[in-house]
């Protein structure tokens, strides 16, 4: 595996990154994914919170019960208004984590910002999180969540015709494997996948893994522990669904919307996933975040350049 030399942090990343250290520091935390999973859980909601996220207001804001093949599943409804009159595109909305942590109220600000801007019906899954609840755990909660919002979310305003699935960094894999799953079962149909420093390899396998081993807001030694959790057979538990960057993409699939970090350790999943996508005649997107970390959309009330990122995804949505 060639390991090339780190492209340069954009200033906004570099004073995010410092500040982040010396938080940490002064709070005396040791890297969280160290931490006991119960304890980093809140220790993650509590950063946060900490950093103020702004709350953007949206026509309506509901929590609500969605019944999956597993019993019943938390989520959340975020409708901005429509200028029209006509109804909205459905997002479904997966968070990321690691598979372990987050969830609706990390993510909150995130999904009211898409609902708001876009405008759109963003319904957000609390999918069972890992090590409690290992692969394909995760993955069947987001899909129940599909043919229930086919079914439910014309009720909210949204147009069932139109549902676009979404997800960062793990929750970009969960959208793809979503997807996938779709497709092979003859819908509910997909009209597009937003997928935001998607990770598409969980062998570890290709080289920006090690090119952004450390330093970098995700380190190789921290990926390795949620792959670990979520798969505890290791790579030999990776196939199409979990892995799509290492096994051939499905024809047929929705054309994806890709956003990708610079200088992130997964960020040669997406160039090699969207090269599978292409192989296999899917429309696919694919924009470059110069300078920027992994999950980067989830701090672009820190990291100021991260906003301007926000609508081309919110575009992207609207002409699905």
């Amino acid at each position: 595996m060639d390991v090339q030399t780190q492209a340069t942090l954009h200033p906004d990343t570099r004073k995010y990154l410092d500040q982040m250290v010396a938080m940490m520091e002064q709070k005396k935390l040791p890297p969280l994914y160290k931490v006991e999973v119960n304890r980093r859980r809140a220790l993650s909601k509590m950063l946060i919170a900490s950093g103020n996220p702004p709350m953007t207001e949206c026509d309506l804001v509901e929590n609500i019960d969605i019944p999956v093949k597993s019993g019943t599943r938390p989520g959340r409804v975020y409708r901005g208004k429509s200028e029209t009159g006509k109804d909205l595109p459905v997002v479904l909305y997966y968070h990321g984590g690691g598979f372990a942590i987050g969830g609706l109220d990390e993510s909150e600000h995130e999904c009211r910002a898409m609902a708001a801007e876009t405008p759109a019906v963003v319904i957000a899954i609390e999918y069972r999180k890992t090590p409690e609840h290992p692969y394909p755990a995760p993955d069947d909660d987001c899909y129940d969540l599909l043919p229930w919002a086919k079914e439910h979310a014309g009720q909210y305003g949204g147009d069932t015709d139109r549902i676009i699935l979404a997800g960062t960094s793990c929750g970009g894999c969960l959208a793809t494997s979503t997807a996938r799953r779709a497709v092979e079962q003859g819908g509910p149909e997909v009209r597009l996948v937003v997928a935001v420093t998607p990770w598409y390899d969980k062998t570890m396998s290709l080289p920006s893994v090690q090119t952004y081993a450390t330093g970098v807001h995700l380190d190789l030694e921290e990926i390795e522990h949620y792959r670990d959790m979520y798969m505890p057979g290791g790579v030999d538990d990776a196939d199409a669904y979990n892995s799509p960057a290492i096994f051939p993409a499905l024809k047929g699939m929705p054309p994806h919307y890709i956003l990708i970090a610079e200088c992130d350790g997964v960020a040669d999943d997406s160039y090699v996933y969207a090269d599978k996508l292409k192989a296999a005649g899917v429309p696919v997107e694919v924009i470059l975040g110069k300078g920027l970390i992994h999950a980067f959309t989830l701090m672009y009330h820190l990291i100021p350049v991260a906003k301007t990122y926000l609508p081309g995804i919110y575009e992207a949505i609207r002409n699905a």
